[in-house]
């Protein structure tokens, strides 16, 4: 039998899916439902796009080996008729949770964007982040990371693919340390290795570092970035108790040589420690109900994955 406890934490999720779809489709973005389960080619294809390490599979009545689906963003690029496609969704996926190799079910709430992106969408979608996370808690902070501006510090530097692979790596770990060997290694001019160093430790509220990292900008293509960064954050109108930071270790680069994906601004986001809990017994807080949430906001035109799943 169900406990009272057990009732509240379903009718608070279920409560917090239909205001987040509720949210979204007030902008336009239409609910997307996907099968549980796709041909295991597709994820083996873009194995570094899918989060952990094991695929649950089994065999199809016609001898097709298949995967319950650990992604949701694969099955929404496959089916990408072109055009902008805005979608929202909430889906289970399944996939292990790390130390103890045990197979979760997760629920996971978000939405996708693809097709043209301009400026206007790029702030919409992060308007929906910020207003997302404050139906969830009255304390928040929404992460960004500029990839044209990694992208244009990947320019400046050059060498080789296997170097610029442990800089993306060390930048995703923040390890300062490293990344200052690595250009010394790379014979690096030590202006270069400072800017590595500096965007690896840099975190804190976007406003306030905007400057400093103006001030960073080695070529054309990252003091443009750093121009958007400064357009989002000035049109940007964020909700109260929800900060806006700034972590270049949110961005990924796959093992093609390639960033895992090309959103020109990339977002996570997060609840504050102080964040309160929905049941005053502890079973259940905001975190638990933001584990999995995701926004995705991509030009089609560029965009990584859709040039490696089939369709």
């Amino acid at each position: 039998m169900q406990t009272d406890s057990e009732r509240g934490i379903f009718e608070r999720g279920e409560a917090l899916e239909h205001a987040l779809r509720a949210l979204y489709t007030a902008y336009g973005y239409r609910p997307y439902k996907m099968s549980k389960f796709e041909p295991y080619d597709l994820y083996m294809q873009n194995r570094s796009f899918v989060t952990g390490g094991h695929i649950l599979t089994f065999t199809d009545t016609d001898g097709r080996l298949m995967a319950l689906k650990p992604d949701v963003t694969l099955s929404v690029i496959k089916n990408y008729r072109g055009g902008q496609q805005k979608i929202c969704y909430h889906e289970n996926v399944y996939r292990d949770t790390g130390a103890s190799h045990e197979f979760r079910e997760i629920p996971q709430a978000g939405l996708e964007c693809i097709g043209e992106i301009d400026a206007y969408t790029q702030l919409e979608v992060l308007t929906l982040a910020a207003e997302s996370l404050r139906l969830i808690s009255d304390t928040a902070i929404l992460d960004l990371a500029s990839v044209e501006f990694v992208g244009g510090l990947l320019e400046v530097t050059g060498g080789s693919a296997g170097l610029r692979r442990e800089l993306m790596d060390c930048l995703h770990e923040k390890n300062a340390h490293r990344l200052a060997q690595l250009c010394r290694e790379g014979s690096a001019p030590e202006p270069l290795s400072r800017v590595w160093q500096r965007i690896a430790q840099m975190y804190g509220p976007v406003r306030d570092l905007l400057p400093e990292l103006r001030a960073l900008s080695l070529n054309d293509r990252m003091r443009a970035a750093v121009s958007e960064l400064e357009a989002l954050s000035a049109l940007l109108t964020v909700s109260p108790g929800v900060a806006l930071h700034l972590d270049f270790s949110l961005i990924d680069y796959d093992d093609s040589g390639s960033f895992q994906s090309s959103f020109t601004t990339m977002i996570k986001m997060a609840l504050k420690e102080s964040a309160p809990d929905f049941h005053e017994n502890g079973e259940m807080s905001a975190k638990d109900l933001l584990q999995t949430f995701l926004v995705s906001c991509a030009p089609s035109s560029v965009r990584s994955e859709e040039r490696r799943v089939g369709k």
